[in-house]
């Protein structure tokens, strides 16, 4: 594939790009938010109760091994749902390991000179946690966070398997079709996405961590405020999707979800379904490809989650 005809292909599905990155950055941004919002506190009450640390860290680190695809199976069955819903709930009990264990390993790395002149002034213990302990401890439970970051924009790939969409989608099209070109177009951009997330979190780090002069007007103390910021932006421009969404048209008509299974031929019946349905009669068709086989999408069509797939059974 020549430079030029590699362009040409990035173009043609740049719609197609934009959407998935955008499915994809929610996915693995609320996912890590909530993680924080959950791991934090645990880790906090790890490093306060030493009866449950042992067994919060355990049942955390169990969930970690869980392979991921079983995870997300099991949670649609649970819950009856595919694609958005256990996607986020997968992810987040995925991430929650190192901002658990970064959280109580910070916390007990510190001075305890530190701790006993907190005291010696009269600070309360919520006082200590807030003002002291958690502040010192804050680089240690950043890096957990990005690495939760991470972890979380390769696993949202796999969520493409129950309709999650994502850029984990191309991946798995392109496998399945043999299409190194749909392969690259996925995996590229999660890899560019990775590095991206790292670095807007470390970027808040820094503008938290560093001290300026109340007088200094750098270039240092004018970028503090945008760097704070960068992962919300980046949360921002995955939202924005949602209102922006080129391939989304006729949303004032029913909908009718139609699935098929990850191999090409499925592609290629369901595809009909689709134009068939959208030329014949006045309904929006939701595309739900490249499920990961006939478990995932038979829940998802006794639980009505889709309208539709092909079957030979």
């Amino acid at each position: 594939m020549g430079e030029s005809s590699v362009w040409l292909f990035v173009v043609e599905r740049s719609s197609q790009l934009w959407v998935k990155t955008g499915e994809h950055i929610v996915l693995a941004g609320l996912s890590t938010v909530l993680a924080v919002l959950i791991g934090v506190p645990l880790g906090i009450l790890a490093y306060r109760h030493k009866g449950i640390r042992g067994a919060l860290l355990a049942i955390v680190g169990v969930l970690q091994t869980v392979p991921s695809l079983a995870l997300l199976a099991f949670l649609l069955a649970l819950l009856g749902k595919i694609g958005f819903i256990p996607s986020v709930i997968a992810l987040t009990l995925y991430a929650l390991l190192p901002i658990v264990r970064n959280t109580l390993t910070g916390l007990q790395g510190l001075s305890p000179a530190v701790q006993e002149a907190a005291r010696g002034v009269g600070m309360t213990k919520r006082q200590r946690l807030w003002l002291v302990e958690l502040p010192l401890a804050l680089p240690i439970i950043i890096a957990g966070i990005r690495t939760a970051a991470v972890v979380s924009v390769g696993i949202a790939t796999l969520c493409a398997f129950i309709g999650a969409g994502g850029l984990g989608d191309f991946i798995y099209r392109g496998l399945a079709l043999r299409n190194k070109g749909l392969i690259l177009l996925g995996a590229i951009p999660a890899a560019i996405l990775a590095l991206v997330v790292d670095g807007t979190i470390a970027a808040c780090e820094w503008s938290i961590r560093v001290r300026l002069k109340p007088h200094e007007r750098s270039w240092r103390a004018r970028l503090k405020p945008v760097a704070a910021l960068l992962p919300l932006l980046i949360i921002l421009l995955g939202l924005t999707t949602n209102l922006w969404n080129p391939l989304e048209q006729g949303k004032d008509r029913p909908v009718i979800r139609i699935a098929s299974k990850d191999f090409s031929e499925q592609y290629i019946v369901g595809e009909m379904f689709a134009q068939l349905i959208e030329d014949r009669l006045n309904l929006k068709v939701e595309r739900k490809f490249n499920m990961g086989g006939s478990m995932i999408c038979h829940e998802a069509l006794v639980n009505g989650a889709v309208s539709m797939y092909p079957e030979y059974t």
